[in-house]
């Protein structure tokens, strides 16, 4: 068992939220972040960013 444990492979943790803006997305995950002491990390929001895909 430990064995088969050691091998394993944590995953990230996070998720993304999609909605219509103004829905206030940001707003909670900001709360959240600062309630429970962690860094929000979102992608940049320029002109022409939005299409760029995720890496």
């Amino acid at each position: 068992q430990k064995a088969v444990h050691k091998k394993l492979v944590k995953p990230h943790r996070g998720f993304i939220m999609f909605g219509p803006p103004g829905t206030g997305k940001s707003e909670i995950m900001s709360k959240l972040a600062t309630k429970i002491g962690i860094q929000m990390v979102g992608p940049p929001l320029a002109a022409g960013e939005l299409n760029r895909p995720l890496v």
